[in-house]
């Protein structure tokens, strides 16, 4: 109660006093309930600190997954161009022709610059799956856009596995490189450090997406992470 009330002369406060002391109480306790539901935590407090923090890793990595696959896709054509030029010009030379040993239209033009130098034994030269590798290449970054875009934890796990047999065929083609055509691929290269980078942030994004969704699931709450 408040008793200040007590000093104030009958004269300079008409209304009875009683009613008074009853409405500011009300007040102070409407007030005092909403701190209380203010302060009041989250039922998953202690773990949403870490979903937080997981979640902005995966859409961290998923921004830089999207900007490494664009740029894998402006490589690959490139590739595709130098490799009809090429074929349609043997006097043309492209930029990344710096040397004998260092080129790229002469891995582009061997029999390993299509079909990554397999498809021809299984369904011959002339078929239309037997594409340059460029190809392959576009198609892949595209695809791996497309399910970025999609915030699933087993569309996450595919893009690892995805990443993985990519990553296998850099090292494939790297060694044909280096033991059959001895030769030095600048774009080649670049498409095989874009594809190990992409592992990277496949990896991560994974993993971050599992342990919130997990996290998530143990605080008994239903969530789907939002989309960015």
């Amino acid at each position: 109660m408040d008793r200040s009330l007590d000093l104030v002369p009958s004269y300079l406060f008409p209304i009875n006093r009683r009613v008074f002391r009853r409405m500011t109480d009300g007040d102070r306790r409407v007030d005092r309930g909403r701190g209380s539901a203010a302060a009041a935590p989250p039922p998953y407090a202690s773990s949403s600190g870490f979903g937080v923090a997981a979640m902005q890793l995966y859409r961290v990595c998923r921004v830089i997954a999207l900007l490494l696959c664009s740029v894998g896709i402006f490589v690959s054509i490139y590739a595709y161009y130098v490799e009809t030029k090429k074929e349609a010009n043997r006097n043309y030379r492209a930029a990344c022709d710096v040397s004998e040993w260092i080129s790229c239209s002469k891995v582009f033009t061997s029999k390993y610059g299509r079909g990554f130098g397999l498809l021809e034994y299984l369904v011959g030269k002339e078929h239309w799956i037997n594409q340059p590798n460029s190809v392959f290449g576009i198609f892949f970054f595209i695809l791996h856009i497309i399910l970025g875009q999609i915030q699933r934890q087993k569309t996450a796990l595919i893009q690892v596995l995805m990443s993985v047999i990519a990553n296998i065929g850099s090292v494939y083609l790297a060694s044909i490189l280096y033991f059959v055509l001895h030769d030095f691929c600048i774009v080649c290269f670049t498409i095989y450090i874009i594809n190990f980078l992409i592992l990277l942030c496949n990896i991560t994004s994974w993993r971050d997406l599992s342990s919130f969704l997990r996290q998530k699931s143990r605080s008994g709450q239903r969530v789907k992470p939002k989309q960015s």
